[in-house]
């Protein structure tokens, strides 16, 4: 198997995430369209495979998760977040289960996908949208599965006088520079001739 740093999980998890909440969405929308048109078997039809597709990746994405859970470094600190996020995550794939079921079972017709299922399906896709932030929480927060984190010493800026500077290419800066003093020398002997010559044509007493 292709090795991913640090584990499957962080790859799986946006699948999972993206097609369990698109598929709510999905069905919200074709509550607005009459019955039988084709415009909304369509998007049921998009609907059911996004639910489905989200459910069964789903499943991959707890087991990988697990797996993360007992081969990632992590402090005391961080092992009570990932228990929160494991719970979480179990508790939305079980309140996922229930609409999968009955999509499985019942949900082939234009009537089976009404607003009251629409509805309750926002319940786990909230209780998704919660797991997925403590997840991101473990990595930008407590810092795992990272491996390397930036210099703070040689902290990289981006500002409008470097992108001015890679604009003009390398050596710009210097050539810049180069040039300010030039300017500069040049005006300041240009100014103390000019007052020797105020100087000479001053009337001697």
């Amino acid at each position: 198997m292709i090795e991913i740093v640090p584990n499957w999980h962080p790859v799986l998890v946006h699948f999972t995430v993206a097609l369990l909440i698109v598929a709510p969405l999905l069905f919200f929308a074709s509550t607005w369209l009459p019955t039988e048109s084709p415009a909304k078997l369509r998007l049921l039809a998009a609907a059911r495979w996004d639910l489905l597709l989200g459910f069964i990746i789903s499943l991959g994405t707890v087991a990988a998760g697990w797996y993360a859970a007992n081969t990632v470094a992590h402090d005391e600190a961080a092992h009570a977040a990932m228990l929160m996020h494991r719970n979480l995550a179990l508790m939305t794939v079980a309140a996922y289960t229930p609409f999968v079921l009955w999509t499985l079972t019942r949900g082939h017709g234009p009537r089976s996908h009404g607003l009251l299922f629409a509805v309750l399906l926002l319940l786990p896709m909230a209780s998704l949208t919660l797991t997925a932030w403590r997840g991101g929480e473990l990595v930008y927060v407590h810092g795992l599965g990272v491996q390397s984190l930036p210099d703070r010493g040689g902290e990289h800026h981006h500002g409008q006088d470097e992108s001015s500077v890679h604009a003009d290419g390398p050596g710009s800066g210097a050539a810049h520079d180069a040039a300010s003093e030039t300017a500069d020398g040049a005006e300041g002997d240009d100014h103390d001739q000019g007052q020797e010559r105020a100087h000479d044509d001053a009337p001697q007493p």
